[in-house]
């Protein structure tokens, strides 16, 4: 049994992945207004090899959004890398490694 619910406007984190990819297209089904958005965090010249790289690269938000287009809904890539690098600056400061 499916309970009515208002649409709503929802950001979905997208990875590229099933699990954001299913997620936004369910609530593009039930009629929500879904904009997609991935975050790039990493510097340019430490981008992560897309040999095996299941998140954070350049296939991944290629990926993430082919998705949303596939959807017809908006994607956006949002840089972060200045703040992600405040944190792990942070983090490697206080000896606190959220990465390892």
């Amino acid at each position: 049994m499916r309970v009515a619910v208002r649409p709503a406007k929802v950001i979905v984190a997208m990875s590229g992945g099933v699990d954001s990819s299913v997620t936004a297209a369910l609530l593009a089904r039930d009629r929500h207004d879904v904009t997609g958005i991935t975050l790039d965090l990493w510097p340019e010249d430490e981008r992560p090899s897309e040999v095996g790289a299941s998140c954070c690269g350049f296939q991944a938000a290629e990926d993430a959004r082919r998705v949303c287009h596939t959807l017809a809904i908006p994607h956006y890539v949002l840089n972060f890398r200045e703040i992600f690098e405040r944190i792990l600056a942070r983090a490697d400061a206080e000896s606190v490694h959220p990465l390892q």
